[in-house]
């Protein structure tokens, strides 16, 4: 369709507004509530997804193809584990792939663990990609991720610098 799609979503809450707006220019959006199964910090849009998640949680709702903004249905859930939380979540390649960071190794210089997963085509199957170990969280969490491949970690800041965070 030809219409243009806004998400709205008050960080830390589980509602989410979309507006769409119809092709005509002096239209009046349609706006349409749902609430997510959990309050969430971040959300995004992938394809005809919403994508949102927190430190704790990950849920992925779809969009109807036809615009049927009041019928959008839950696709994936994650819950993360006792000792882990949600880091990181970001389209890869048209796939969906996130970040856990498992249990924090408690030595002086606050090292952690981050594991990537990615979700199968369909959202029912979650593959383990990698782990990197020895990770300084703290300094990690002071930037933004752009991008993540196999072998390194982007931050903004590192961007602008021409930089980045290797981690193996």
């Amino acid at each position: 369709s030809n219409n243009l799609i806004f998400l709205k979503h008050e960080l830390g809450t589980d509602l989410i507004k979309l507006y769409k707006y119809p092709a005509l220019e002096e239209s009046q959006p349609d706006i349409s509530e749902f609430n997510l199964n959990r309050p969430c910090e971040y959300s995004f849009f992938v394809d005809n997804y919403i994508v949102s998640h927190s430190t704790s949680y990950i849920q992925i709702v779809q969009i109807p193809l036809d615009d049927n903004l009041k019928k959008v249905e839950t696709k994936f859930e994650y819950i993360s584990k006792k000792n882990e939380e949600v880091f990181y979540v970001y389209p890869f390649k048209g796939k969906i792939r996130f970040l856990i960071e498992a249990g924090k190794h408690l030595t002086s210089e606050n090292k952690g663990e981050l594991k990537i997963y990615e979700l199968s085509d369909d959202l029912k199957k979650i593959r383990f990609i990698k782990t990197f170990t020895g990770i300084d969280i703290d300094l990690i969490r002071k930037h933004k991720i752009i991008q993540v491949n196999d072998c390194l970690l982007y931050t903004s800041d590192a961007a602008d610098e021409e930089d980045s965070v290797d981690l193996g």
